[in-house]
């Protein structure tokens, strides 16, 4: 009767070990900075590529044609954070508002493609989509 509980001891053990190797190999091969979608892509595959991350992240609340959801109108020229600058919005996609309920998304997406998605999020602007939300925040001067 002694073999059987020795086997099952033996199993256990082993997987317990296959469970801490299976970890330590996912931590040891995680990338500590994201990993670039849109690197050494062609201009024109930079954009699919990034209009498909807005879809996938940003549309379940900003809307597909930027008209707004839950989060604010991304098509106007009204902001609610930042003086509608390449710069500021690059830092409310990577810093987020904690407070809106925006993600911030420096961990999940690369410097190049949370650049790359500002210029998107730019480019809506002035697109008047269909039922767009109402405006929200400060009118900023498209120039900048």
């Amino acid at each position: 009767m002694q073999l059987p509980q020795r086997v099952f001891f033996f199993r256990r053990q082993a997987s317990v070990f296959l469970s801490f190797a299976t970890l330590f190999l996912v931590l040891a091969c995680t990338p500590k900075e994201p990993v670039s979608l849109i690197k050494n892509l062609s201009l024109k595959e930079q954009q699919t590529v990034t209009h498909n991350l807005y879809l996938l992240r940003c549309s379940s609340c900003h809307g597909v044609f930027g008209e707004g959801n839950i989060g604010p109108n991304l098509s106007d020229s009204y902001w609610l954070y930042g003086d509608g600058s390449l710069a500021s919005i690059e830092s409310m996609i990577s810093d987020g508002s904690v407070k809106k309920g925006m993600p911030a998304w420096k961990h999940v997406f690369s410097k190049e493609d949370i650049a790359a998605l500002a210029v998107f999020v730019k480019s809506l602007k002035g697109t008047e989509p269909l039922n767009q939300k109402a405006p929200q925040g400060t009118k900023i001067d498209s120039k900048k």
